[in-house]
């Protein structure tokens, strides 16, 4: 999916999006930098909060499908119903936001290269047809799952991390009358 890299590179120039934002030279010296260039870089960032987002919500959802189907094996139901299991898991609400989340507006900025990476995962077989897998084959693809989604919160936590350093920068600025609308205007 391409968001899988943890760390973002030391030197160099940075040609993703995660790894401009993840360099250290992103946040460097924030309380030198203009307040457009702040808020230019925040939005950046909050754009792959975004994108972070939505991608780690396509793996819960099929994190949710194939434990769906371990559960109803564990059970030993005889007469499996995907369709309404599916149908179940897609239309129960997701969690209310706690403390400290966001909530993100919108879709991710770049839909076509996420709609591609969701394309391929639901074309692998592996996790389209649950049923047909072994025991063994659903536990393995749930683990791939689960350690991609876990890849994608970290660096989520990161990026967040650097929205919350910008934010609270620009709240200084707020406060001290830089970042205010009359300078906004000038």
């Amino acid at each position: 999916m391409g968001v899988t890299e943890t760390n973002a590179p030391e030197s160099g120039p940075a040609r993703r999006r995660i790894d401009r934002v993840l360099a250290p030279d992103f946040i460097a010296d924030l309380a030198q930098m203009s307040v457009a260039e702040l808020r230019a870089r925040r939005m950046e960032a909050d754009a792959e909060e975004n994108d972070l987002s939505y991608v780690r919500r396509v793996l819960h959802g099929r994190l949710d499908m194939l434990d769906a189907e371990i559960d109803r094996r564990s059970s030993r139901r005889d007469s499996p119903d995907v369709v309404a299991e599916v149908v179940r898991i897609l239309s129960t609400p997701a969690p209310t936001l706690g403390r400290g989340s966001r909530s993100l507006p919108g879709q991710p900025s770049r839909l076509a290269e996420h709609r591609r990476a969701v394309e391929r995962l639901i074309a692998d077989p592996a996790v389209s047809y649950v049923t047909a897998l072994s025991d063994e084959g659903l536990q393995q693809v749930r683990a791939q799952l689960a350690t991609q989604e876990r890849q994608v919160s970290d660096q989520r936590r990161q990026v967040q991390a650097v929205v919350d350093l910008m934010s609270k920068e620009l709240t200084v600025r707020h406060r001290n009358g830089e970042a205010g609308v009359n300078n906004l205007l000038a």
